[in-house]
This record gives structure tokens, sequence and C-alpha cells, in this order.
């Protein structure tokens, strides 16, 4: 993000979203241009799950 000239705790901001699964246009805390930019640059969705892996009775999960 400091590369793209926005203040470093952006990437944590953006990464906090992406983890939750959230679209660009969904994180309201962050600037409109930069929502903006982001949604023309990236696929936050484009990962497809082809594996799943479970332990100790479901309460780990690993996805592949």
């Amino acid at each position: 993000m400091t590369g793209r000239g926005h203040p470093s705790y952006r990437a944590r901001q953006v990464w906090r979203h992406l983890a939750r699964g959230a679209a660009f246009e969904e994180m309201s805390d962050l600037p409109l241009e930069l929502r903006s930019q982001l949604a023309a640059s990236f696929r936050p969705r484009s990962l497809v799950e082809v594996a799943r892996v479970e332990a100790d009775g479901g309460a780990t999960t690993k996805l592949l």
C-alpha cells in the first residue's frame, strides 16, 4: 500500500476484510478511490476451494 501512496495501516484493513470474505465495495472504512482502485486491479474471490480437510472433530479445518 505504501508503494501506491497509501498509509501502511491500509494493508491491515484490506487484509482483515478479505479474510472475512468482503468485497472491495463493502470495505467502508477505506476511501472510495482506494476501493475503486482495488476493484479494478484485483479479484478478491478468485480462489476456489478444491479440497477440505478437517481434524479435531471439526475444530480445525484446512482449505486447499
